[in-house]
């Protein structure tokens, strides 16, 4: 997430406890079948998962999906979503129910698609490019759009439900809370609505702009500052309504702010942006997301093609900060891994934050990974003279490549994996479904 303006904040100070308030026996045969049925049933749940992705960035927010993806892969199908040139960039992670794939576009439509055949099932259009990440439950299926409108359609026919008019661009993350759904508009506030699209309550969001968040055992990571100060974020307790803590404010001098991942009570994040005199810059820490104790902090140089050309590092971390899951960690086993947009992937110690190792590609990494088994997946900017990208799979040990696959255009969002399928956008307007040849 960004603030309105390109400036940046480090900190975790805890909030003054003035300002926290905010708004028998079986026989032999019967037990055999007793057990056949509950393997059945175990074996049922596990196909279900298998072919689901409704959380963003997996639980936990870590990006890590629930199967592992065994090559040889080939195009399913893919489909050409919009033929005009422009904000193709605003496109974030879609949704996997129930054989069905939802998702928005910035050409305005929500979209149901069969995953199986890629067939429409149907469109709904809303009054502005959709940067959103949708939530769906039973019945319906929750996303914002740039008209300013949260809305709720029927998941099975398209017809509108509901719609909530907030006072900004609604370019967030949607997530569950309890039996309410909450969303973020732009430099406006952080709503929680029912089910029915009345409004619970909100807090505050004064200047931050496209928020991504997830909410892990009540705790809202991040939430936007407190009205007292509303340039930094927090972390927020549901529970009790109090702000826990906050970012420390060295970190200002920065532009771009993770979706955070929660391991073992660490909260991991990065930022990114252009402090004065260094260039583009990453940091990545790890914080006790109860406490707001620093674990640790390091800081490390983009590294780009075309070195010493400041305007191509503006242009790349503008680029990168339209799409929610820029920046947002894999944690895998004690290592916690980025993709920052440059040419490398780095990963670091989940408990001490020592670099475990960096691997430089020969071009830009366009997204952030994706964990399934043992396996990345994420994409490399496509090659300017082809404009052919990549889909890379890669080893979490050190970043070496297994295998790739080209793809027309630059991969947006991190690659959604559900079952055999690898799922995802590009900036060619394509929508891809890539399917295991055996699965």
């Amino acid at each position: 997430m960004s603030r309105q303006h390109m400036q940046g904040t480090r900190s975790r100070r805890h909030i003054p406890e003035s300002q926290r308030h905010t708004s028998g026996i079986l026989s032999a045969v019967s037990l055999r079948l007793l057990l056949l049925i509950l393997a059945a049933g175990l074996v049922l749940a596990s196909c279900s998962g298998r072919r689901e992705w409704i959380e963003f960035r997996g639980n936990q927010g870590i990006g890590k999906a629930e199967t592992a993806i065994n090559p040889p892969i080939a195009v399913k199908w893919k489909l050409l979503l919009q033929k005009q040139e422009g904000d193709r960039r605003l496109f974030n992670q879609p949704l996997v129910l129930d054989s069905t794939i939802y998702f928005g576009s910035a050409d305005g439509n929500f979209y149901s698609l069969d995953l199986n055949s890629g067939y429409m099932n149907w469109t709904f259009r809303s009054g502005g490019p959709i940067n959103s990440v949708a939530y769906a439950d039973d019945e319906q299926v929750y996303f914002g759009s740039s008209d300013g409108n949260i809305y709720a359609l029927d998941r099975e026919t398209g017809e509108e439900a509901w719609r909530f008019a907030a006072r900004g661009q609604v370019n967030s993350t949607v997530i569950p809370y309890k039996n309410m759904i909450v969303a973020a508009a732009d430099a406006d506030a952080m709503y929680f609505l029912d089910r029915q699209g009345n409004l619970q309550f909100s807090l505050d969001n004064q200047v931050w702009h496209r928020n991504s968040f997830q909410i892990f055992n009540d705790i809202l990571a991040f939430a936007p500052g407190s009205p007292q100060d509303p340039y930094n974020l927090t972390v927020y307790d549901l529970e009790t309504e109090q702000y826990l803590w906050s970012l420390d404010e060295s970190l200002d001098q920065y532009y771009w702010y993770s979706f955070p991942g929660v391991k073992n009570d660490r909260l991991f994040f990065s930022v990114t942006g252009l402090p004065p005199g260094r260039g583009w810059e990453h940091y990545f820490g790890a914080i006790g997301l109860h406490s707001g104790e620093l674990l640790w902090e390091r800081t490390e140089p983009a590294v780009l093609p075309g070195a010493g050309d400041p305007q191509l590092a503006v242009d790349y971390l503008l680029k990168n900060s339209l799409l929610l899951d820029y920046a947002a960690p894999v944690v895998w086993r004690n290592q916690v891994i980025y993709a920052m947009g440059d040419l490398q992937l780095r990963s670091f110690h989940a408990a001490s934050g020592e670099l475990r190792w960096k691997r430089s590609y020969e071009r830009p990494v366009s997204t952030a990974p994706t964990l399934a088994g043992d396996r990345l997946y994420f994409g490399l900017e496509a090659d300017p003279a082809t404009n052919t990208g990549t889909l890379v799979c890669a080893s979490p040990r050190d970043g070496s490549i297994h295998w790739t696959m080209e793809i027309q255009g630059s991969i947006l969002n991190s690659p959604v994996i559900a079952g055999p399928w690898i799922i995802f956008g590009s900036d060619e307007g394509y929508f891809y479904v890539l399917e295991e040849v055996f699965p």
